[in-house]
């Protein structure tokens, strides 16, 4: 609120001016979050009831509800990084935040039983793919089918066996050629601060077990080589085998599905995408956006976002 009106006071934005709310990553997925509310104040603090154009575009937090590669058959929930974002959900109480249509629509659908008691199912509204189909604002996706956090968090995350009690497990994340580690919490309201020196703490003295199908066996970790080789050579002599590549692939195509399917936000009149098969990660801050192009004649992507946001609402097609 202050900031727009900062940029009111201070920088002219008027009932004439175009604002595009824009972030990538986690900013991307906050931009899903924000993006109705944002507009909602500029209506109210602009004089003249609002912006002449107001969009918003997603880079790189079209995260999907996936399960990981190493999740089916352990001791954990098969899709780590949504038991990870169910509890910030949870922590964090976000149910009075996001969308009450979204909230409303897992809860309906939930009655199937699942792997492990979700307790409030109106979590998954804090995954993109759910949350996005409830966003009114028109929305642009920049993304990527082999994306470098994706592919290292999401689909090939490794859950760890955590000695002290109120660690459930923490996760070997590899992402942009490093490995990352996260804790995960059997009671969200243990301090987080608290797991984080827990999880570190145990990787540094090794004492961390990597959790099997059987619960507690070691677990190859030929994905890791993988994933961290993947930006260098897209064959199988650059750390991934034929079946690594496959599943690669199998999982940019279920993201192009799931984010342009009917009734998804990508697909409504007015918003869009561009969607490269290039290894990348917030790909539009960076100066290949200006290179990558696309089959037709848009050009590249920092082209299509100019056309897209160029575009009267009802000129959008989703493409």
């Amino acid at each position: 609120r202050e900031a727009i009106r900062t940029l009111v006071a201070d920088f002219g934005l008027g009932a004439r001016s175009e604002f595009l709310l824009g972030g990538c990553s986690a900013g991307g997925l906050a931009v899903l979050f924000n993006a109705d509310y944002v507009g909602s104040l500029l209506s109210k603090l602009v004089t003249g009831g609002g912006v002449a154009k107001y969009k918003a575009l997603v880079g790189s937090g079209f995260f999907l509800d996936h399960p990981s590669v190493h999740g089916k058959g352990a001791a954990v929930y098969p899709s780590i990084f949504a038991d990870q974002m169910r509890q910030v959900y949870e922590l964090q109480r976000l149910a009075s935040t996001l969308p009450r249509g979204c909230l409303d629509a897992q809860r309906l659908a939930s009655k199937a039983p699942e792997d492990r008691d979700d307790g409030d199912p109106g979590w998954r509204c804090i995954m993109a793919e759910h949350v996005s189909k409830y966003v009114k604002t028109p929305l642009f996706f920049t993304e990527s089918t082999a994306d470098s956090w994706q592919l290292g968090c999401i689909l090939t995350p490794m859950a760890i066996e955590e000695p002290q009690a109120e660690v459930e497990y923490t996760v070997g994340c590899y992402s942009n050629g490093g490995k990352q580690s996260s804790a995960v919490t059997t009671e969200s309201a243990v301090p987080l601060e608290k797991a984080l020196r827990a999880a570190t703490s145990s990787g540094k003295s090794g004492k961390a077990a990597a959790v099997g199908a059987a619960g507690g066996e070691s677990r190859d970790d030929s994905w890791g080589a993988c994933v961290q080789s993947y930006e260098k050579a897209l064959d199988s002599q650059g750390g991934c085998r034929p079946e690594h590549l496959a599943t690669i692939k199998a999982y940019g195509s279920t993201l192009v599905e799931r984010l342009l399917a009917t009734g998804g936000a990508a697909s409504r009149p007015g918003s869009g995408a561009f969607v490269t098969p290039c290894v990348d990660h917030c790909g539009f801050s960076k100066a290949d956006w200006h290179q990558v192009r696309h089959r037709s004649d848009i050009g590249p992507g920092s082209a299509s976002l100019e056309k897209w946001v160029d575009m009267g609402e009802r000129e959008g097609d989703g493409s």
